[in-house]
C-alpha cells in the first residue's frame, strides 16, 4: 500500500460520518435560502458566495485622470478614461486588518456604456473566500485602476493579504491605486468638519443616505448573526451600506473632475457654497501649485485674502498656517506684490505677529528696495542686527527710536 492510500485511508476514518437524509453543513442550508432572500444568485455549487448585481443609467464623466494631476500624489501614466476603473469596497470581519481579518463583502462597480454596474459579492461560509477573491480578480480583468475610499491602508492591503493566503498571485496589483480620501483632504479637509464619506457625500455632491443603512462598527456582528440564521434584516442593511459606498464614490469621482475644473478657472464648472469660504480658496490655491497652474495660484490666494479682509481678531488657529502657506506660495512664484500682500491683511488681523514682521522686513529690503519701511518692520519684530545694518545703509544711525529704549 503506497503513502497516497494510506493517507487517504486515515482521512477518511478521522471523518464524522453524515446520517443518511442529514445535510453535511446545516448552517449552509439556511444560508442558502437567506441569500436568496436577499435578491442574490450562488456562484458556485457549495453555495458559499453569492452575487447581486445592479445596474443604473448613468452616463460615465468625460474627465480621465489626467484631468486630476495635482490631486492624488501619483496618477497612472497614460489617461484612463472612467470605463478603465473599477471602483471597489470592501465590508469586514473587523477593522483591525491582519490575518485574522475577513472580507465578507466586496462590493465592485464600473462604468459599462451609459450604465454604472454595481455587483456585489457576498460569503456566506468562510470556506468560499478563495472563489470570492477570484471573483474579484476575475472583475477587474481590463481594468487600469481600482478607485477606493481609504483602500490604500485597508481594503487593498486585506485583499491582497488574503490572496497571498489562498495562493491567489498578484491580487490587484497590476492596478493603478487611486484612493479617494488624499484629494478629499486636500480639497476639504480646511473647509468641513471631517473627510468621512457620508459627510463628503451630503455636503459635496448632496446626496443623504436616509434609513436602511448600518454603522460600521455593527457590520461584523451582524454578518455573524446572519451566518447563524438569526437576522436577514442586519445583512440585507449591510448590503445596502456597501452599494451606498459604492454609488458615493463615483458621484466623488465626477466631483473631483468638477472641483479640478474650478481650481483652473473654468466657468462651465458652476458655483459652490463652499467657495466662499477664505479656508476652501486657501486649499484650491494650494492644489492650484501641485497642478502646476501658476495663475490658479494667484487667483485663488488673492480669493482667500478679499475674503479674510475684515476678519480682525479671528481667533481661527487656521490663520497662521494659511498665512504661512501664503507667504512660501508668493515666494515660490516670485510674486513680490502679492507676497506683500499676504503680510499686510496678515498683520492686519494679527496685528505685532513677529515673524509676519521679519518676512515683511526682507521683502522691503531685498526685493521691493524700501529701506524706511524695512527698518519699521525690523523694528516690531526686534531684529536689532538687521535694524543696525539697515540704519547703516541708510546712513542715519540713531534716528529712529528703538523698542525698550535707546538710539
Amino acid at each position: 500500500m503506497d503513502l497516497r492510500t494510506r493517507l487517504a485511508r486515515l482521512d477518511g476514518l478521522n471523518r464524522r460520518p453524515v446520517a443518511p437524509g442529514k445535510p453535511e453543513d446545516p448552517v449552509r442550508t439556511r444560508i442558502m435560502p437567506s441569500a436568496a432572500e436577499l435578491g442574490m444568485e450562488s456562484l458556485d455549487p457549495g453555495a458559499r458566495i453569492h452575487r447581486r448585481q445592479t445596474a443604473y443609467p448613468w452616463p460615465p464623466p468625460t474627465l480621465v485622470t489626467a484631468d486630476l494631476v495635482g490631486l492624488f500624489p501619483a496618477l497612472p501614466a497614460e489617461p484612463l478614461p472612467a470605463s478603465a476603473l473599477l471602483f471597489l469596497d470592501t465590508e469586514t470581519t473587523g477593522l483591525a486588518g491582519g490575518p485574522g481579518t475577513l472580507a465578507f463583502l466586496v462590493g465592485l462597480a464600473w462604468w459599462d456604456g451609459d450604465r454604472f454596474v454595481v455587483e456585489q459579492i457576498l460569503m456566506s461560509d468562510p470556506d468560499g473566500e478563495r472563489s470570492l477573491l477570484e471573483r474579484v480578480a476575475s472583475a477587474a480583468d481590463g481594468k487600469e485602476a481600482v478607485v477606493t475610499f481609504n483602500g490604500a491602508s485597508f481594503d487593498l492591503p486585506l485583499l491582497r493579504t488574503r490572496g497571498v493566503m489562498n495562493r491567489i498571485r498578484g491580487m490587484l496589483t497590476p492596478l493603478a491605486g487611486l484612493d479617494l480620501v488624499v484629494p478629499s483632504r486636500r480639497l476639504w479637509s480646511r473647509t468641513l468638519p471631517d473627510c468621512r464619506q457620508q459627510t463628503l457625500e451630503t455636503r459635496i455632491c448632496g446626496l443623504e443616505r436616509g434609513p436602511g443603512d448600518i454603522d460600521g462598527r455593527d457590520i461584523p456582528a451582524a454578518w455573524f448573526a446572519f451566518l447563524h440564521g438569526e437576522d436577514l434584516r442586519g445583512m440585507a442593511a449591510i448590503l445596502e451600506h456597501n452599494r451606498r459606498d459604492m454609488c458615493g464614490m463615483a458621484r466623488l469621482w465626477e466631483q473631483l473632475g468638477l472641483w479640478a475644473a474650478r481650481i483652473d478657472g473654468r466657468k462651465d464648472a458652476g458655483p459652490d457654497a463652499l467657495l466662499e469660504q477664505w479656508s476652501c480658496s486657501w486649499s484650491l490655491a494650494r492644489v492650484a501649485w501641485l497642478r502646476g497652474r501658476r495663475d490658479g495660484v494667484r487667483s485663488w490666494l488673492n480669493v482667500a485674502l478679499d475674503q479674510l479682509t475684515g476678519s480682525a481678531g479671528d481667533p481661527d488657529a487656521d490663520l497662521g498656517r494659511f498665512l504661512r502657506d501664503g507667504v512660501r506660495l508668493a515666494k515660490g512664484l516670485r510674486d513680490w506684490p502679492l507676497l506683500s500682500r499676504v503680510l499686510t491683511v496678515g498683520l492686519e488681523i494679527l496685528p505685532g505677529t513677529p515673524w509676519l514682521h521679519r518676512e515683511a522686513a526682507i521683502l522691503h529690503e531685498h526685493r521691493l528696495r524700501d529701506l524706511d519701511t524695512a527698518l519699521q518692520h525690523a523694528l516690531q519684530c526686534g531684529e536689532q542686527g538687521r535694524v543696525g545694518r539697515l540704519e547703516r545703509r541708510m546712513g542715519r544711525r540713531g534716528q529712529e527710536p528703538r523698542p525698550g529704549g535707546g538710539s
